[in-house]
């Protein structure tokens, strides 16, 4: 299983609507984890700076906000670890690929 960041660059959504985070995110990075995982039948999973861990499916609306200081890392580690925990129990590997984080969640 991946786990990747969120991207700065986002589908451009009115603020009221939502939609799958694998189809909000359009930044380079998310785009080529994405298209990996599904083209080695690998799931994935988002850290966004907003949401915590995202599946690919959970429903989102458009935010901007990142992950540059420990305290917005802070800030969705609990729910993240709470989510990731079980998740992880099915998966041999896990590999976390992300970018321009500023702080790596430990």
């Amino acid at each position: 299983m991946f786990i990747t960041s969120c991207t700065k660059n986002k589908l451009e959504i009115p603020d009221d609507k939502s939609v799958a985070a694998k189809d909000l995110y359009s930044g380079t990075l998310f785009k080529k984890v994405k298209n990996y995982s599904a083209a080695m039948n690998y799931d994935y999973m988002v850290i966004s700076a907003k949401y915590g861990l995202l599946s690919p499916d959970d429903k989102i609306k458009t935010y901007n906000k990142v992950l540059s200081k420990k305290s917005d890392a802070d800030a969705i580690r609990d729910q993240a670890e709470e989510k990731l925990t079980p998740i992880l129990q099915n998966y041999d590997k896990s590999l976390i690929y992300a970018q321009n984080t500023g702080y790596i969640m430990s």
